[in-house]
């Protein structure tokens, strides 16, 4: 389980969370939403321990995320950005090999199983056939798709993701998620995940947490806490829900 406990964090003298307290449970895919700046990647990056709180408490399976080292993190979770920043000249074979890389001694090569693994991934990932090109020669989508490929190398208990998808289209959009929501049924995987797409969250998270201004306006299960009521108050919006499968946004919905 993850516990955040009575969190404050302030970007400089601006706050963003005061007094902060949520429970996230395993075994689930759990989607953080929000309008832009409600804090939705801060929360991400607090609880995976890029960044720390200014007060209150985060821990993982009862261990403070603060107190781990960085390779006991990277055998429990991995954490998927939204932008790669700075893309080195690997082959991207050689760079899903390195979420392998937390369960080698600093000189042990990789093995067989480590490539079985990498390989693994990149098929679920679809991404096999860039094995052998550098990161440099991929789209933006093929990019995050191979960073997807590492962040299932890695094989964690827990995935954090943020906005993974937003290069994507939408077949491999719904198919990565596809591939996370096998990892939360097969091996009771924990999914956090930061999304903005509403519909695609209320299809694949088993949890939502609904973000408004730095505080959580609800949490809980998804199909019960998307309702046009929530979609209104949160993002100032008017939705009609379709038989549980969706929402549109009424003409004129702008509020």
């Amino acid at each position: 389980m993850i516990s955040v406990k009575n969190l404050s964090f302030s970007y400089g003298k601006k706050a963003l969370f005061e007094n902060l307290n949520i429970n996230l449970q395993k075994g689930q895919f759990i989607s953080l939403l929000g309008p832009n700046g409600c804090g939705k990647s801060t929360l991400l990056n607090l609880i995976s321990g890029h960044l720390s709180p200014k007060l209150g408490s985060i821990s993982i399976d009862g261990e403070s995320v603060h107190r781990l080292g960085d390779i006991e993190k990277a055998k429990k979770f991995t954490f998927v950005r939204q932008h790669q920043g700075n893309v080195f000249p690997y082959l991207c074979m050689d760079y899903v090999l390195l979420g392998r890389r937390p369960y080698k001694s600093s000189f042990e090569d990789f093995t067989d199983e480590d490539f079985t693994a990498a390989q693994g991934a990149m098929e679920k990932a679809r991404v096999l056939d860039f094995a052998g090109n550098h990161l440099h020669e991929l789209s933006g989508g093929e990019l995050q798709r191979v960073v997807f490929a590492k962040a299932l190398a890695q094989h964690t208990q827990y995935i954090f993701l943020d906005e993974p998808f937003s290069a994507m289209d939408i077949f491999y959009s719904i198919h990565c998620l596809g591939e996370l929501r096998k990892k939360v049924r097969d091996e009771n995987a924990t999914v956090v995940c930061v999304m903005h797409d509403i519909n695609l969250a209320l299809q694949c998270s088993d949890c939502v947490v609904l973000l408004d201004r730095g505080k959580v306006y609800s949490a809980g299960p998804a199909g019960d806490l998307l309702t046009p009521d929530s979609i209104r108050d949160v993002y100032g919006i008017q939705v009609d829900k379709i038989n549980d499968r969706g929402f549109f946004i009424r003409e004129g919905g702008l509020l």
